[in-house]
């Protein structure tokens, strides 16, 4: 990948683009926060892991509907 042609170990800036877009939903309370901060540790591993995106986007997928589905149900 790119990042590793650049000598970044994976889970360095795995780390730091989940914490760089942590930073970009500051509007949340700390529970959210860490919340995004994880699923965006999750969804880099998972990418690492199996090599595709399409997994990635389909967690990511099932995490935004269950967001939206608490938001609706449980306001």
């Amino acid at each position: 990948t790119v990042l590793t042609r650049a000598g970044i170990p994976p889970l360095v800036a795995i780390t730091a683009l989940s914490l760089a877009w942590t930073v970009l939903h500051r509007q949340y309370g700390l529970f959210t926060l860490s919340c995004i901060f994880l699923s965006g540790l999750l969804l880099g591993l998972l990418r690492i892991r199996s090599d595709s995106l399409w997994p990635c986007v389909a967690l990511h997928l099932g995490i935004n509907g269950a967001s939206l589905a608490h938001a609706i149900f449980w306001p």
